[in-house]
């Protein structure tokens, strides 16, 4: 067993800690100085946004380059390399790229947290929905959980989203699709969703941005 002690107070025991202290390029001995391609004081290689290397016509994608270590992004930024090899001027969209831990509970984010939306000047103000009062949850015996949507109080717009939950991996992507098309908290409110889902949750958090959420847990 480990007992990890924490500075606020308290303690957890559990059977095995998983310790994760980063992840390092293997750039080394693969000729990239030989041909000229620029990279950082860690070895990742520097890329513009349209994926090229300080090299012209030499492109590099995915975890190499740093960033979001992420498949995801990875497959994104093959396809506009791709596009530009073939004489495309495509650059990657990262603004709303869903973050996910596979985990029990799963967690999912994307766009901007509440912080993240105040240090960029926003006035963020949030809306939360409970899996306590949410019926495929109950269902599935997994009531602990939540959505919480951030939006900017001036203008309503969708900022981001933090989710906690089962199937939250799933739901992220319909957040990340609003935030494409900046929609508004009240919009995005009021569109119609199938009952019992996950996904309900995201229309309630939605509604309880402008205080207009009914099915609330006691």
């Amino acid at each position: 067993q480990v007992t990890v002690s924490f500075v606020w107070g308290g303690t957890l025991t559990a059977e095995k800690m998983l310790v994760a202290v980063g992840r390092q390029p293997n750039t080394a001995g693969i000729g990239l100085e030989t041909v000229g391609v620029a990279v950082d004081e860690r070895g990742y290689i520097l890329v513009n946004e349209r994926l090229e290397t300080s090299v012209p016509g030499i492109y590099a994608i995915g975890d190499v380059t740093g960033g979001f270590l992420l498949a995801h992004v990875a497959s994104h930024e093959g396809l506009v390399a791709a596009d530009n090899i073939l004489g495309g001027n495509r650059e990657r969209d990262l603004r709303y790229v869903p973050m996910c831990v596979y985990g029990l509970p799963e967690l999912a984010r994307v766009g901007l947290t509440e912080d993240d939306a105040r240090d960029e000047g926003f006035r963020p103000v949030t809306g939360t929905f409970r899996f306590g009062a949410l019926g495929k949850a109950l269902a599935l015996g997994e009531g602990q959980g939540y959505v919480q949507l951030v939006a900017d109080h001036d203008t309503d717009r969708l900022l981001g989203a933090v989710m906690m939950g089962p199937h939250v991996t799933d739901v992220i992507h319909e957040v990340a699709v609003a935030l494409e098309a900046g929609m508004s908290a009240r919009r995005f409110a009021r569109i119609v969703h199938a009952h019992p889902t996950i996904a309900e949750a995201v229309m309630e958090a939605a509604q309880d941005v402008n205080g207009e959420s009914v099915h609330v847990a006691g």
